[in-house]
């Protein structure tokens, strides 16, 4: 599972069902659909929504707030949660995800 280092600490993002039902039900748009086209609010949905599957998926406490994510995350942390989104989509339709 891609992992992402915010502040002090390591953290998994997972790009799972729910990790995209939450981030459509946060902004409205459907990245199932191809409403890709998003802005720096939905940015920071996206990877809250990851970390909260990332920290579901390895049954892990997480205790950060969006705004707390929003806080610790840099412009450098852009191409990262993008690059992890797009290795895990590529794993789980080659079916090597981490869903199995």
């Amino acid at each position: 599972m891609p992992q992402i280092k915010l502040g002090q600490n390591d953290y998994s993002l997972r790009f799972d069902m729910l990790a995209l039902k939450r981030f459509k039900q946060a902004t409205g748009k459907d990245l199932i659909l191809g409403q890709a086209s998003i802005g720096t609010d939905e940015y920071i949905s996206l990877t809250y929504c990851a970390l909260q599957s990332g920290a579901k998926f390895a049954g892990k406490q997480f205790d950060l707030s969006e705004e707390d994510v929003a806080s610790l995350l840099t412009p450098k942390h852009i191409k990262e949660v993008f690059a992890a989104m797009n290795e895990e989509l590529k794993a789980e339709a080659e079916g090597e995800g981490t869903g199995e």
